[in-house]
C-alpha cells in the first residue's frame, strides 16, 4: 500500500514539474561541483520580446562575481561574437569571487551580466540555448559562489541561475542515516517502556 502511495506521489510531482516547465520554458543554468570542478549547464528558449538590441561583442565563457555585479556565461572558451540585450532586472549578487575564465565550454555562448543578456549574434528570439562550461580544480567556494536561486526577468521571459549546494559525500550520509537510527530505536524504546507502565 506505500509503495503505491509513493509511487502516485512520484508521479504526481514528475507531471506537475513537466507542466510547469512547458508553461514556461526560459533559460536556467545550473552551477553544481562535480567531483574536483565546477560545471555550468544551461539551457531553455528565450523570447528577446521587450529587450533593448545592443551591439556585438566578443565573449567566452566565464563567471564574475561581487557585491556590486553577477555575471555568467556559458559556452565556448575561445571569443565568440554575441548580441547583448538591455531590459531585464539586475541579477542579485551571488557572490564575491572576482573574475574566472571556464577551463572547457561547448555549445551556444550565451548568460548573463547584471542585467543585459547576452545570446550569439546569430541567435532568433524565441529560439533555444544549450551550452555548458566546465572550471578545473575549482570548488564553488573557490569561485566566490553562494548556493541559491538567482532570477533576472523582463516582459516575455526570464533567465534563472541555479548555484546548487555540493551533495554530502557518502561518510556524511552513513552518520545521518546512523543518527536517524539510532533515534528511531530510541523512540520505540521509550514508547514500549510507556505501555508496560500504563499496563
Amino acid at each position: 500500500m506505500l509503495a503505491k502511495r509513493l509511487r502516485y506521489c512520484a508521479f504526481v510531482l514528475a507531471a506537475s514539474a513537466a507542466l510547469a516547465v512547458s508553461a514556461h520554458a526560459a533559460v536556467t543554468i545550473v552551477v553544481t561541483q562535480s567531483g574536483s570542478n565546477v560545471v555550468a549547464t544551461g539551457s531553455g528558449t528565450l523570447d528577446l520580446a521587450g529587450l533593448t538590441k545592443g551591439a556585438t561583442t566578443q565573449g567566452k565563457a566565464a563567471v564574475y562575481s561581487s557585491s556590486l555585479l553577477s555575471v555568467l556565461t556559458v559556452g565556448p572558451t575561445t571569443a565568440t561574437s554575441e548580441r547583448g540585450y538591455s531590459g531585464a532586472t539586475v541579477l542579485a549578487s551571488f557572490g564575491n569571487g572576482g573574475s574566472h575564465l571556464a577551463n572547457a565550454g561547448s555549445g551556444d555562448g550565451f548568460g548573463i551580466a547584471a542585467g543585459e543578456i547576452y545570446v550569439p549574434s546569430s541567435f532568433a528570439s524565441g529560439g533555444s540555448l544549450s551550452g555548458s562550461a566546465t572550471w578545473s580544480g575549482e570548488t564553488l567556494a573557490d569561485l566566490g559562489l553562494t548556493p541559491g536561486t538567482y532570477v533576472s526577468s523582463w516582459a516575455s521571459d526570464e533567465i534563472t541561475v541555479d548555484v546548487s549546494a555540493p551533495a554530502p559525500e557518502f561518510s556524511t550520509w552513513a552518520m545521518m542515516l546512523a543518527g536517524f537510527g539510532g533515534l528511531t530505536l530510541a523512540g520505540r524504546r521509550a514508547s514500549r517502556k510507556a505501555i508496560a507502565v500504563a499496563a
